[in-house]
């Protein structure tokens, strides 16, 4: 169940750094088995009078992306016995979290069960109970069944949100972007939920159009316990994020960058940022948060934007009868000592895993450009300078090191210069 520690959280705080950075989350555990899932999932309801557990029912296949999470829906009842509801138990391997890595020797239902059901926002989609199964290693999660489902599945017309994730997705093309005016609500309500747990030490890297679900025209983001427990992200995206992530943009202004894009035309953005066909192909104060949100820092100081100046921009500006709607309430949550002292671990291990991350993607890179500036010289092509002056010393370096292959590319050179001239 991952690296287990003898400290107890304040003191995990203190050396969570040298305990992930570079860690590969989960590679070496053993799968976690769709029947250990069942196990985990038809014990919990047992143990819960008011879930109904209806067999085969139950398993709901492949409803989102990841491979090695399972979900089932049960009956909620009242105590007569009617049902009113379903709603969903998500189960995860445990050992895919660094947060139970980082804790396991302390952690336990009721702390983290105290922590994420707390986390009570309008714009939140809520968690409504949490068991953490230390034997065989599973975390179980209770939400809320929406049933207009996400805004992916408004996006491509969807009426069946818990169809498999790759067939409702992809056999059609998506009709289209949505309109002005629901870009700019949902946006918004997802811009005031990301707000509000960064305001609590929280940020959160698992935003996309999947995860915010509809509820009575309410935008509200889903698997925030996914950005607590510290479980990655999905690794398709790093190529898409690492290049601006290495620059100093937050992870979570990149992904709420994503959002919107695909909010506003109605496709997954495929690129590191916008095209300016794009771009143009958007309404204007559309096109001007986009240009913030995927633009350079100008310093590594200090990021060029935040998340809170983005609500001073005219597609988000509260001032006038239009946006009355848009006045929102303050986060509901007030976390205690251990609670915070969780989220400094998880927060402080994601932390981690992104600088070895962006460490290694810039380690790539300029491998790369030396690669490329090798072969350009022994083409006889000039040289291009690197601009960013960490990737010129690594570039440098990694050149200084290929002094054999650049001599033996020199010597056939000139010695196929020598036998023409011959």
């Amino acid at each position: 169940m991952g690296t287990v520690s003898s400290r107890p959280p304040e003191d995990a705080t203190k050396t969570e750094e040298n305990t992930f950075a570079g860690a590969s989350v989960g590679n070496d555990q053993p799968e976690f088995s769709l029947s250990n899932a069942v196990l985990l999932a038809h014990k919990f309801t047992e143990r819960h009078p008011l879930f109904r557990w209806r067999g085969e029912q139950n398993i709901v296949q492949e409803m989102g992306n990841r491979a090695a999470k399972h979900m089932f829906l049960v009956d909620f009842s009242d105590l007569s016995g009617e049902s009113k509801c379903r709603i969903v138990l998500s189960v995860l391997p445990a050992h895919a979290s660094l947060l139970v890595a980082a804790t396991a020797a302390s952690l336990n239902t009721y702390k983290l069960k105290s922590l994420l059901v707390s986390l009570r926002h309008p714009f939140l989609f809520p968690i409504l109970d949490v068991e953490y199964a230390k034997h065989p290693g599973g975390l179980l999660v209770v939400q809320p069944l929406a049933p207009a489902g996400s805004l992916k599945d408004l996006l491509h017309r969807k009426a069946s949100p818990c169809a498999p994730y790759a067939t409702k997705y992809t056999m059609r093309r998506s009709g289209g972007g949505l309109s002005r005016s629901l870009v700019r609500r949902y946006a918004r309500h997802v811009l005031e939920a990301l707000l509000a747990l960064r305001a609590i030490g929280i940020v959160c890297d698992h935003v996309k159009t999947s995860n915010v679900l509809v509820d009575a025209g309410v935008a509200r983001v889903s698997d925030v316990f996914n950005s607590v427990l510290a479980i990655d992200r999905d690794p398709r995206l790093d190529d898409l994020t690492l290049p601006l992530e290495a620059v100093g943009v937050p992870i979570d202004q990149l992904l709420f960058g994503h959002f919107l894009y695909e909010l506003a035309l109605g496709r997954e953005l495929q690129a590191v940022a916008p095209s300016p066909a794009d771009i143009a192909a958007m309404p204007l104060d559309v096109a001007d948060v986009l240009r913030v949100l995927f633009a350079k820092p100008t310093s590594s100081a200090q990021p060029s934007t935040t998340l809170d100046t983005l609500r001073t921009m005219p597609l988000f500006a509260t001032s006038g009868p239009a946006n009355d709607d848009l006045v929102l309430p303050a986060l509901e949550t007030h976390l205690d000592a251990s609670m915070k002292s969780l989220v400094r671990v998880s927060m402080a291990a994601k932390e981690a895993r992104r600088k070895a991350n962006i460490e290694l993607f810039v380690t790539k890179e300029a491998a790369r450009a030396a690669a490329a500036a090798a072969t350009d010289a022994a083409e006889g092509k000039p040289l291009p300078r690197p601009t960013n002056p960490r990737q010129l010393h690594r570039a440098k370096s990694l050149a200084a090191t290929d002094k054999p292959m650049r001599r033996a590319a020199y010597r056939k050179q000139h010695s196929s210069a020598t036998v023409v001239g011959a």
